[in-house]
């Protein structure tokens, strides 16, 4: 439903234009009855105007009312939207969304980029109903006479000139505190990551000194942006009381009544054609700031959409998992080139070689998590073609769900895998809604290899699977968890893999052993 309310965009901001521009015309009759009733041009009968404008004060909370559920719900139906267009844009692309800096990027802008966002879509239509106001109440001063009239609204146009200048400066106030905002994600990840390592290594004082320097440095350049903010409404509603006060020294009596009096009711609208525009002032610095945030957002998605669409690989003849003239590096520096490879799909591969020789760098291509810069990936085939273990196994917050699935669809195979993990007295330390801050690590792995070997993928693919287990419980845990793997399927065929691992122990369950040597200097497999 938000969705549909979205696309509706035009017809949604002119309704709240018009709404606005409505409620200015409500106040300006207010303003024009009740200097009619000063001039004593209704008689003495107060009872009449007081229920006219007992009548125009109701019609115009109304009208303020519908704006705001109007303006509020629009807001969350265009954050929805943009919300969806962004997420669909990373799930979609095949680009190494687990990296910095596009890790970095994605998450703050769908974190302070979509608070920035919806505060600045609703400082913008703000902005739009005092724009609707002031132009509603401006042609009401000319009841008053042409001569203060123009006056006021030549007072007025120097400080809507004031505030798009100052427009500017808010947008390089809000440009570097943008960017430091992103710089002190990266950086307080970084100081989180590393607290365990830091305190029992005794360097947390150093570490804290660090990212204490780039919290003062992102604190003054929000400062700058806070003090950009909040300089130029004061100054205009002391410019707006000094033309006031000018107008009311120089006209000295308006109005076919003649007299000071007269002057309270245009006093009065000066006063509300100025509150718009000081309404304008006050909400554009968000404004300005939900403008950059939705730029940011549509830059990256347009970087997003320049990426290869997700789409299955072409499958293997007979199965498993191919590489034609594979080129791969993380920047300047390569890690494959050239690489030719195939790994058979009813087979187990155990992948050897020096820590850098790109292990790891060849499960990630193979899963579609890196793409290569040169050559192509064949295979497998299939719905859910790979089952991946990275080296940080992550337990994703759907655990409590996904296993109380499994264990109703599949009850022998959960029987199964219980007995070599230990699972049920595992998730019986969880609480139920995806934390489990009362396991270990070699819990955690456990849990995590479960899921893994409980995919109905056709391809496995495991970096360093012993890691957090026991020296005592590796060999057989490994052993049975690919026993119950290379179990024959309903068609007869079995599934195949490849593993990375330093244990020696996983030659023995693996038909071929694929050792990767220097290949930064272009050798081939």
């Amino acid at each position: 439903m938000l969705r549909a309310f979205a696309r509706r965009r035009k017809a949604i901001l002119l309704v709240l234009f018009l709404t606005a521009w409505g409620a200015g015309l409500l106040e300006g009759l207010f303003v024009w009855i009740a200097k009619m009733a000063v001039a004593n041009e209704l008689g003495r009968a107060w009872g009449l105007p007081l229920a006219i404008l007992a009548a125009i004060v109701t019609a115009r909370s109304l009208l303020l009312i519908f704006a705001a559920r109007l303006e509020t719900r629009a807001v969350f139906a265009w954050l929805a939207e943009r919300r969806a267009s962004l997420l669909n844009a990373a799930a979609g692309r095949d680009f190494p969304a687990y990296r910095d800096p596009w890790r970095n990027i994605l998450v703050t802008s769908l974190e302070a980029g979509v608070n920035a966002l919806a505060e600045g879509m609703g400082a913008g239509f703000r902005c739009l109903a005092a724009s609707a106001n002031a132009i509603a109440l401006a042609p009401v001063l000319f009841l008053f006479g042409w001569r203060p009239a123009a006056a006021a609204v030549a007072l007025a146009l120097p400080a809507w000139l004031a505030g798009r200048w100052k427009s500017r400066s808010l947008s390089a106030s809000a440009d570097a505190w943008n960017r430091s905002r992103l710089e002190l994600s990266g950086e307080l990840e970084a100081f989180a990551d590393g607290l365990e390592s830091e305190a029992g290594n005794g360097r947390l004082s150093g570490a804290a000194a660090r990212v204490g320097i780039g919290l003062d440095a992102h604190a003054e350049r929000a400062w700058r942006w806070e003090i950009s903010k909040s300089i130029f409404p004061p100054a205009l509603e002391w410019f707006g009381f000094m033309a006031l006060a000018v107008l009311a020294w120089a006209a000295g009596g308006v109005g076919p009544a003649g007299g000071t009096a007269a002057l309270l009711p245009f006093g009065a609208l000066l006063i509300l054609l100025y509150r718009p525009i000081r309404e304008w002032a006050r909400n554009h610095p968000a404004y300005a700031l939900g403008k950059r945030a939705f730029a940011d957002q549509v830059n990256l998605q347009v970087t997003l959409e320049g990426f290869p669409r997700r789409a299955p690989r072409p499958p293997v003849p007979g199965g498993g998992v191919a590489l034609e003239g594979v080129a791969f590096g993380y920047g300047a520096a390569p890690v494959f080139y050239g690489l030719d490879l195939r790994l058979a799909g009813g087979e187990l591969a155990w992948i050897t070689g020096r820590n850098g020789a790109g292990k790891s760098t060849l499960l990630k291509l193979i899963a579609g998590i890196e793409r290569p810069s040169a050559g192509r990936i064949l295979g497998p085939g299939g719905e859910a073609p790979c089952a991946y273990l990275p080296q940080r196994a992550f337990m994703e917050p759907d655990y409590a769900d996904w296993s109380r699935a499994y264990r109703s669809a599949h009850e022998a195979q959960w029987r199964e895998l219980d007995a070599i993990l230990g699972l049920e007295s595992l998730l019986e330390k969880g609480d139920g809604r995806g934390r489990w801050e009362g396991l270990s690590g070699g819990e955690r792995q456990r849990l995590c290899l479960a899921r893994v070997f409980a995919s109905p993928a056709i391809f496995l693919l495991l970096d360093e699977p012993t890691t957090w287990l026991t020296a005592g419980d590796r060999e057989r845990i490994l052993g049975d968890l690919l026993a119950f793997w290379r179990r024959p399927r309903l068609d007869g065929s079995q599934r195949g893999g490849a593993l990375v691992s330093h244990e020696p122990f996983l030659g023995e369950f693996c038909a071929r052993t694929v050792p990767l040597g220097a290949m930064r200097t272009g050798v081939a497999v």
